[in-house]
């Protein structure tokens, strides 16, 4: 009995070390994202607003549909 006290020690050790880094890592989750959302807060709502309220004006030109001969079936309309 001797040798399996030390082992239960080493391994109770080691579940209170591993439960305290789960715990810390937690923690700083929380801590960043409390700072994120409180302190942080105006500067990613801007970011927001930046990267959804713009429009970019996209070409789109197809080409023209042919048949065999060359006469056009379909061709593109430009519209707004």
């Amino acid at each position: 009995m001797s040798e399996s006290a030390p082992a239960a020690t080493f391994f109770a050790a080691r579940h209170y070390f591993v439960l305290v880094l789960i715990v810390l890592l937690f923690s700083g989750l929380i801590a960043r994202s409390t700072y994120l959302q409180v302190f942080n807060q105006d500067f990613l709502l801007d970011e927001g607003s930046q990267r959804q309220l713009r429009t970019i004006e996209t070409p789109a030109y197809r080409g023209s549909i042919m048949d065999r001969f060359g006469t056009p079936l379909a061709i593109s309309t430009p519209v707004d």
